[in-house]
């Protein structure tokens, strides 16, 4: 029986030698070694402990070691590293690609930082995207500031709302900009409320405030746009009401509202303030000052009177003659018979008001997305 055994051993290991080929799990294996289970199969390379190496090599070499060796190596916690061995100097390379255990892919680097790390330039020949988007025609990719990355327009902001104070109700008008889907910024254009010209000159006009705000977490910004100074119908002073762009808990810009020649000449100024302060980029630019009106005393056929040229109103930044035109004031010498003409009110947004005693122009805010 034992010799009858044997002779079998003999005959099928003569039948695989001849087919040259080798299976286990399969009588007609169609390679050089064809492994097959009904579900996972599996070849496991082992060494002794894990500070040992494990390698597969896949080799080319002719008997006169002429060729190139690729070779898949574990060597101890490192991971998987690609490299080549070869006769030929340029084929020689420690490190193709990189696997780390806890998942960092490095192509030409042996120490990963991120999931994929590359060392050397990248060629991509179809569509690279971000979150799953190739981006439209014209459009750039760009950092979002927090870790995130968006493509973008050359024309960043396409589309605008403007909000404005009527002056019939509150000093102050608070409005709240939800932001669209998908948009990961918005840009923001303050301009405080002008003064009221009262006091012997026009008013100063608002400050005003320009910014980019990322979206982040939140989900929008409470607008609140100032009046004019002089605004009796809305119950404003003669000073000129602040505008302000606020996130609940983060962020507050402020474009302050003008003074008028009463209050010290006092312009519109500006601020920004909050821990999400860090994420804008804004800039402000102060409003003009308010200007005293001058007197000049001339002799006449009819006696001495005094002629009085009023100041206008400040412009307000960006806004050329947004600041109210001045009258002018003529009184005879003794007092009496005044000739006077009236100013003009401040223009929208954040105009001096022209001396005599008009108002100034209402505060506005435009958001752009």
């Amino acid at each position: 029986m034992k010799k009858l055994l044997h002779l079998l051993q003999i005959l099928l290991f003569t039948q695989v030698t001849n087919a040259q080929n080798v299976g286990i799990g399969t009588n007609t294996p169609t390679t050089r070694l064809e492994i097959k289970t009904p579900q996972k199969s599996t070849v496991k390379i082992s060494s002794n402990n894990f500070i040992d190496t494990s390698q597969l090599i896949f080799s080319n070499r002719n008997t006169a070691n002429q060729g190139t060796d690729m070779q898949l190596t574990s060597n101890r916690e490192s991971g998987i590293r690609v490299s080549s061995s070869s006769d030929l100097t340029a084929n020689n390379k420690d490190t193709i690609m990189q696997i780390t255990p806890t998942g960092f892919v490095g192509i030409r680097t042996a120490a990963p930082q991120y999931p994929l790390d590359v060392k050397g330039d990248v060629n991509v020949t179809g569509d690279l995207r971000t979150n799953g988007t190739a981006g439209e025609n014209g459009q750039f990719l760009r950092s979002n500031g927090n870790g995130t990355m968006s493509w973008a327009d050359k024309d960043r902001f396409k589309k605008f709302k403007i909000y404005r104070n009527d002056g019939t109700s509150a000093p102050t008008y608070t409005y709240f900009f939800d932001f669209p889907p998908g948009v990961t910024e918005v840009a923001v254009e303050i301009w405080g409320g002008g003064g009221q010209a009262t006091t012997g000159g026009g008013a100063a006009s608002g400050g005003y405030i320009y910014a980019v705000i990322p979206v982040g977490s939140y989900d929008g910004i409470n607008v609140s746009v100032g009046a004019g100074g002089g605004c009796v119908s809305c119950g404003a002073s003669t000073l000129g009401t602040s505008s302000s762009v606020v996130i609940s808990g983060g962020l507050t810009l402020t474009a302050r509202g003008g003074y008028n020649v009463g209050y010290g000449s006092s312009q519109g100024t500006f601020s920004g303030s909050g821990a999400y302060l860090t994420n804008v980029n804004y800039f402000g630019i102060e409003g003009q000052s308010a200007v005293s009106s001058e007197s000049y005393y001339e002799n006449s056929p009819v006696g001495y009177f005094i002629f009085q040229r009023n100041a206008p109103g400040a412009d307000a930044p960006l806004r050329p003659g947004s600041g109210g035109r001045s009258g002018w004031r003529r009184v005879n010498w003794d007092g009496s018979s005044p000739v006077i003409t009236s100013g003009f009110k401040g223009s929208e947004p954040g105009g001096g008001g022209g001396f005599p005693d008009s108002d100034g122009g209402n505060g506005q805010i435009i958001v752009y997305w």
